[in-house]
């Protein structure tokens, strides 16, 4: 019987550690769609202020 209760929180434990990790995973790949987002319309904005100062000279 005690073995079923330590079998059982042992994979409580994991499961909470696997919800854990992919909660940090999905953390990591927001903050670098956010980078990316970021810098690509960044990009985006320099590439147009360029062309706009190269179209009036």
């Amino acid at each position: 019987m005690s073995r079923d209760i330590l079998n059982r929180k042992l994979q409580l434990n994991l499961k909470r550690i696997q919800e854990v990790q992919v909660k940090r995973v999905f953390a990591q790949v927001t903050q670098t769609d956010r980078f990316v987002l970021y810098l690509g319309i960044r990009v985006d904005l320099m590439l147009k202020w360029t062309r706009d100062r190269m179209e009036g000279v």
